[in-house]
């Protein structure tokens, strides 16, 4: 098996330095790849074995899945700078929704841990996980989405 630390310019919230560990090894007649998340040089981590046939698909698809794996630590990082845990639009109503902790903005705790706010209308509602937030819809607290969606449907 070979092995090979990939660093990545970039350290997380609590200034780990994060990086990636590929494996290589001999499968059969071809080659098999695993790329594994590290934060100061320890696998956090381990991946999953991909058959690449020969050493050329081996390389390319281990330059692909560390490349990918760099734009999730970029994007989730940009997150956490911006105090949200995650931003998406929504398909029903087009509008940007945020996950945010309750904490945060110091409203009364029975209301939720976190919190889904609509950006383009300000209105927000209490959940008390992070996938019941990523799970909610604008149209299921925003008046104006809601409105939106009765006139788009």
């Amino acid at each position: 098996m070979i092995q090979r630390a990939v660093p990545f310019k970039m350290r997380d919230e609590a200034g780990r330095r994060l990086g990636a560990l590929v494996d290589f090894k001999r499968d059969g007649d071809g080659w098999a790849v695993r790329v594994s998340p590290t934060k100061n040089g320890k696998v956090v981590r381990r991946g999953r074995w991909e058959q690449a046939g020969d050493q050329e698909k081996a390389l390319a698809n281990a330059h692909g899945r560390t490349k990918a794996m760099l734009r999730r630590y970029v994007r989730k990082l940009n997150l956490l700078a911006e105090g949200c845990h995650a931003k998406w639009v929504d398909r029903k109503t087009g509008a940007t929704l945020t996950l945010r902790n309750a904490e945060d903005y110091e409203n009364d705790p029975s209301a939720g841990r976190y919190f889904v706010i609509c950006e383009d209308h300000a209105t927000c509602v209490g959940v008390e996980t992070k996938a019941m937030g990523r799970s909610s819809s604008g149209l299921d607290f925003c008046d104006e989405c809601r409105d939106a969606g009765r006139v788009a449907s």
